[in-house]
């Protein structure tokens, strides 16, 4: 667990291991039982006030979750024109890392840095018609 204290302000970075077995309600709305187990790193900041906790605040990264149930692909649909690329279908890679951003909160030097950061123009497409193939 990964934190930091700034004026009574807590920040709590953690990451902990969910079995979605069950229906699950709030973290993972609409998604049936899947039966896999997921690695889920949280964020919280917490507020104090004097002796009292005052606020918090838990949040987490549902792309994350969605690729690690496999419901979010590594790429989806681009609608929009791009100089060069006039008149095709294409593609976008999502900046989206799975079970990868768990294992970088527990460990930094696990996973390989930045790897979702790469120039626009890496990161489209073309889709090739069936009838290319």
């Amino acid at each position: 667990m990964n934190h930091s204290i700034e004026k009574k302000l807590l920040l709590l970075q953690f990451c902990t291991r969910v079995g979605v077995k069950l229906i699950t309600t709030g973290s993972i709305p609409g998604i049936p039982p899947t039966g896999i187990t997921l690695h889920i790193p949280f964020v919280a900041i917490v507020n104090i006030r004097g002796d009292r906790l005052y606020h918090e605040h838990i949040t987490w990264d549902q792309a994350t979750v969605l690729r690690q149930l496999g419901l979010l692909p590594e790429y989806l649909p681009f609608p929009y024109e791009v100089r060069g690329y006039e008149g095709k279908k294409l593609e976008v890679k999502v900046p989206v890392a799975g079970m990868e951003t768990a294992r970088k909160l527990q460990d930094q030097r696990s996973v390989e840095s930045n790897t979702l950061i790469i120039p626009p123009q890496a990161s489209l497409r073309e889709v090739k018609s069936s009838r290319d193939i």
